[in-house]
């Protein structure tokens, strides 16, 4: 039962977002952004850890995740800031489909969302800066530090 209700919500996302198009195709932001303490806690996990949808719960993570019924453990493929929200974490099932999170999410939908980074690369303000994923959260700090997102 369980793999046939998975089915079916795959199936209304995917042609929900074909149906989409470009006009709801997430861009990457720019302008001013800073982050707090928190807003780098959920980046740190983003970058640093696999998650799969129990552990993404448990960790109480702002966002979205969609995966599969094995329950693999993956990295977060993009970090959205909602222009609400804050930070949005998206996890995609598998790297097949990944463009479909590019063609609009729930919550991200009329704009609601700009791209921060896209796997671990930061893609804000065309800054292009590829983090280590074994990076600490002091390291981290530095980083956006020294890229204008933390003070």
């Amino acid at each position: 039962m369980k793999k046939i209700l998975s089915v079916l919500v795959l199936a209304f996302l995917l042609s929900t977002n074909s149906i989409a198009g470009d006009s709801t195709k997430i861009k990457k932001g720019s302008g001013p952004l800073t982050f707090d303490d928190n807003d780098v806690k959920v980046f740190h996990i983003y970058l640093t850890e696999k998650l799969t949808s129990s552990s993404f719960k448990e960790k109480n993570l702002p966002g979205m995740t969609m995966q599969t019924a094995d329950g693999k453990a993956r990295y977060a493929n993009y970090f959205f800031i909602h222009n609400v929200l804050g930070p949005y974490v998206w996890v995609w099932w598998n790297d097949e489909n990944i463009g479909a999170a590019e063609g609009g999410t729930f919550g991200c939908e009329n704009g609601a969302c700009k791209q921060f980074a896209k796997k671990n690369k930061i893609v804000w303000k065309g800054a292009k800066k590829k983090i280590s994923r074994k990076v600490t959260i002091e390291e981290l700090k530095n980083i956006l530090r020294e890229l204008g997102f933390y003070n």
